[in-house]
């Protein structure tokens, strides 16, 4: 008869007590991401052996879906090797504001999560909390820069789901500006005209860049940094090659796509007096080669030097809403669809898509009141109709065929017929002012 104790304890293949409460868990698994076999040992601390068992389970669901708890990432170390991977193609405004933007808003609430475990709720949460005391369009700008760190992190581990993905950005104009009719950080033809009247007579040295900007729909940042070989006089054109952010030149925002604008003959003069203008003065950094040197012989750090000068312009025209430098591309590009085809239109302002196009575009009540006319025309067959007006004399109360494809009257936008109306023209070119 054997003398050997009788073993009370449960035995479970690939699991062993090891010590109180310590198990040695083995599991034999295939590696889903190579094909090898794995041979993977554990320590757990469990108070039975059925908790072994469960616990052996997690690990081996991790092992299947490839995340252990050795190659999980923390969305911190992720987002370090993600913005030094991206700085070779960013400019270095965007960089700068990447870097900020990681380091004072993003990582301190979503930091120490890993990657897969961040949910909606999470995302909710240091939204709301980033946007405390904040503009909506800054917060905005926050959520804007986690949706792209997030969706390359789910295309590279081939996480489940996006967290981001349904969490909504606040809305940045009030119900107020909703319900307005008045254009977005844009003047009209006739507020256009009486500011740069206004520039030419009360700050005649800022005149010149800031007319270019508009004349070529361009951005500060894009005419602070040309240079005197951009301008191609023969060739009848001005190359946009550059960018400037706080005097550091890069290539221009859209580079794939640098832009050549038609060199008027009215910008051309207007170029010639600026640069006879240098001459005369000595200006000491005339040789730097730049259109609008600083005094520092630099392009101009910013926008921001312009604020005076916007603020004063706009009272001395009465124009209370908020215009700015950037305003003046929006501007351009509001008049110039007006007069040629998206195509063109694009070709001038850079814009990638159409929808930009219409993003920057103002319709304006003359536009719509138009349109619905020359659709009511084309029910009435072409005819117009006529009614009694108070006097007894008719008058006209429909309007001629429209004269584009958008349905805008050719008498309000003057693109019927061989040429444009001159009243337009000079809206647009605003010439001799």
């Amino acid at each position: 008869m054997s003398t050997r104790p009788k073993k009370t304890k449960n035995k479970v293949h690939g699991i062993k007590e090891i010590g109180p409460k310590l198990f040695l868990v083995r599991i034999d698994q295939v590696d889903p991401r190579t094909g090898q076999a794995l041979d993977i040992r554990r320590r757990v601390h469990c108070d039975r052996i059925e908790d072994a068992v469960v616990e052996r389970e997690k690990i081996r669901s991790e092992i299947l879906r490839g995340r252990t708890e050795d190659n999980r990432v923390r969305l911190a170390d992720y987002a370090e090797s993600w913005l030094s991977g991206r700085l070779a193609s960013l400019k270095p405004s965007t960089a700068a504001r990447y870097a900020d933007t990681m380091d004072r808003h993003i990582l301190p609430g979503l930091g120490d999560f890993y990657l897969d475990a961040i949910d909606s709720r999470d995302v909710l949460e240091w939204f709301k909390n980033v946007s405390e005391g904040k503009a909506a369009s800054t917060a905005n700008g926050y959520l804007r820069i986690l949706k792209v760190l997030m969706a390359d992190a789910v295309a590279q581990y081939r996480l489940t789901s996006d967290p981001t993905a349904r969490i909504r950005a606040i809305p940045e104009r009030g119900r107020e500006d909703l319900e307005s009719d008045d254009p977005v950080n844009m003047l009209t033809v006739e507020e256009m005209q009486l500011f740069v009247r206004a520039l030419r007579e009360r700050w005649p040295q800022w005149f010149t860049m800031l007319y270019v900007e508009f004349a070529t729909a361009s951005r500060f940042s894009e005419v602070s940094a040309l240079r005197w070989e951009d301008i191609d006089k023969k060739g009848g054109v001005i190359r946009i090659r550059r960018g400037n952010w706080r005097t550091i030149v890069s290539s221009a925002k859209i580079d794939r796509q640098r832009r050549t604008i038609g060199l008027t003959d009215e910008l051309e003069t207007l170029l010639d007096e600026w640069r006879e203008l240098l001459i005369r003065s000595k200006h000491r950094h005339l040789d730097s080669g730049w259109v609008f040197p600083s005094r520092a012989g630099k392009p101009h750090h910013n926008s921001s030097c312009l604020t005076k000068v916007f603020k004063d312009c706009l009272g001395a025209i009465g124009v209370k809403r908020r215009f700015s430098s950037h305003g003046l591309r929006r501007t351009a590009n509001n008049l110039i669809r007006r007069f040629a085809s998206g195509e063109v239109a694009r070709a001038i302002t850079g814009h990638v898509t159409t929808r930009m196009t219409e993003h920057y575009s103002h319709i304006d009540t003359t536009e719509k009141k138009a349109a619905v006319e020359g659709m009511l025309t084309l029910i009435r067959g072409g005819a117009r109709s006529t009614s009694e007006d108070a006097d007894g004399k008719t008058e006209e109360s429909g309007r001629a065929q429209t004269g584009t494809s958008t349905g805008t009257c050719a008498s309000e936008t003057g693109t019927s017929g061989d040429s444009v109306a001159p009243e337009k023209k000079k809206a647009l070119g605003l010439p001799g002012l």
